[in-house]
């Protein structure tokens, strides 16, 4: 499969995570957070974002915790980030979301918010057992919310890597959601320590199902583990639609040119994208001329003679850790969603677990 390796590593990984405080409203049955309830100050959260700035070239951070809409002075956060010259966004349950909280977050610079709603979670917005119209009114309830705001909306799910019939259910609905942009996709694992599993994460069936979808999504770009780089661990892949036909960005040389321009010229790589609608058609288009396929050339010929709203639709998936034979625990190399831990970067996932008592010796990013 033609995908496009994002080998960055060091200062030219284009994102992390911004962990300001533990503790959470609701119960995720697959959360990765073991650490007990703690609210970070300001001056702890801006060293620990100057940590990030120093360690890598960030085009974006998303705030994270716990549940962030929890933090007394999240506004100022998102502040702080925008003052240093990166787009902030945030993943969260969306539980205090509300329109007033959408508009002070826009107002203070937030970019994109990441709202996590699904049917194994327990929750006061929710019945105790959701019907699949009742999680899709939540989710349309908060993106409203955002939209409304002029904030970008995405959503995320945590997917047991057997639901297939899930996945295509939450793609289908993902890709006939208007102005829902991206979506972040991670593969249920028990993170602890004495419970990780040995059993590899079947990525092969997970891109199968989500190319054989009525609107596919084809994989773009990939990364690979710190222990084992040939195999892929992250994927991201990139489509475009117009209100009646859809496109799957295949990669070529366009990309690959842009991309090792960015080395060269040692450019900060694009991780939140927002083109303009005269952008995308000549992305779509120069993409079809340089290996693309004919199909992204005929998509930007007809959207722009046709006049058609053009809309992305961003997709990654995150395969989760897995133990190897020799003990050590295996994830992705340089990892785009990593933390600070005592001045060094950490995987989110494993953080809590290779940063606890007695592993201060494990292998940061």
């Amino acid at each position: 499969m033609n995908m496009l390796h994002m080998n960055w590593s060091g200062r030219q990984v284009p994102h992390a995570l911004l962990d300001i405080l533990r503790g959470c409203n609701i119960r995720c049955r697959h959360c990765y957070n073991l650490a007990p309830p703690y609210c970070k100050s300001l001056a702890e959260i801006a060293a620990e974002l100057d940590t990030l700035l120093q360690l890598r070239q960030l085009q974006a951070v998303s705030i994270s915790g716990g549940e962030p809409l929890l933090h007394p002075e999240l506004t100022e956060i998102i502040r702080m980030i925008r003052q240093r010259g990166v787009a902030a966004a945030i993943v969260t349950n969306g539980l205090l979301l509300t329109q007033e909280k959408a508009l002070e977050y826009k107002a203070a610079g937030c970019d994109l918010v990441f709202v996590h709603i699904q049917h194994d979670q327990i929750r006061r917005d929710l019945p105790f057992a959701p019907t699949a119209g009742d999680i899709h009114r939540l989710r349309a309830e908060k993106t409203a919310h955002l939209l409304d705001a002029g904030i970008t909306p995405g959503w995320a799910l945590t997917l047991e890597d057997s639901d297939h019939d899930g996945l295509r259910d939450f793609l289908a609905a993902y890709a006939e959601a208007p102005g829902v942009q991206y979506v972040l996709l991670s593969v249920a694992r028990d993170f602890r320590a004495e419970a990780l599993s040995d059993e590899e994460t079947d990525a092969a069936a997970l891109l199968r199902i989500m190319g054989e979808t009525p609107r596919p999504f084809l994989p773009f770009t990939w990364l690979g583990g710190r222990f084992q780089p040939e195999i892929p661990r992250w994927f991201a892949f990139h489509s475009v639609r117009t209100r009646e036909r859809w496109h799957a960005f295949r990669v070529s040389g366009l990309e690959r040119l842009y991309l090792g321009i960015c080395r060269l010229l040692r450019r900060r790589v694009p991780f939140i994208m927002k083109p303009s609608r005269r952008l995308l058609l000549w992305r779509s288009f120069l993409n079809g001329l340089t290996g693309g396929g004919r199909e992204a050339a005929a998509f930007a010929w007809q959207a722009w003679r046709r006049r058609e709203a053009v809309e992305t639709k961003h997709v990654i998936l995150e395969i989760p850790p897995v133990r190897l034979a020799d003990g050590r625990i295996e994830c992705c190399a340089d990892c785009p969603d990593a933390v600070v831990r005592g001045g060094k970067l950490y995987p989110a996932c494993l953080a809590d677990y290779e940063c606890g008592p007695g592993n201060e010796e494990r292998t940061p990013c």
